[in-house]
């Protein structure tokens, strides 16, 4: 490819990028897996031709080393969204890097070192509490139910991401 034409379409990667991120916020990850989809996506569409993962690559990260892209401010923004919802730590790995942060920012960002930490295993607590309190006014006087109980509120915490310490703790704090 002739460097006129590698310019081209350079150029018309970043205008690719920049309106993505004009919608919505992502991770460098994420911006170089949905630029080299794109050529496979549509086919047919020729203002996609040419798109590589090298170039998309090398695109965002010169928009990274203007600061257009962040993905430490984006993990942070993220993990500040994702604690508002009441998940475990697990959960909010997990959905980090499925928006492909990298290891190394997930890292930095520390999550356990998060100062929200106590409040959060508060609401998890008052969330579990509550949850239980629904369940053993649903069971009434039904042993058999009533004993599924602790069960099901296990399984709510678990599919909210809280696992180890933060599980132990919450359900010794829930009153079954």
């Amino acid at each position: 490819m002739g460097k006129t034409k590698l310019q081209s379409v350079n150029i018309r990667i970043q205008a690719v990028v920049l309106n993505y991120l004009n919608h919505r916020d992502a991770s460098s990850g994420r911006l170089v897996e949905y630029v080299s989809q794109l050529p496979r996506r549509y086919p047919q569409t020729r203002r996609y031709h040419g798109f590589t993962r090298d170039q998309a690559k090398s695109v965002v990260e010169q928009l990274q080393h203007i600061g257009v892209v962040d993905d430490l401010r984006y993990a942070k923004n993220m993990l500040a969204s994702l604690r508002q919802r009441t998940i475990g730590a697990a959960k909010i790995l997990a959905h980090l890097r499925r928006r492909r942060v990298s290891e190394e920012v997930i890292r930095s960002v520390s999550l356990a070192e998060d100062s929200g930490g106590l409040r959060d295993l508060r609401r998890a607590i008052t969330d579990a509490q509550r949850k239980c309190d629904h369940l053993l006014r649903q069971a009434g006087s039904d042993r058999r139910k009533r004993s599924r109980v602790k069960w099901s509120v296990a399984s709510f915490l678990l599919r909210r991401g809280y696992r180890g310490k933060e599980f132990d703790d919450i359900m010794r704090a829930v009153v079954v």
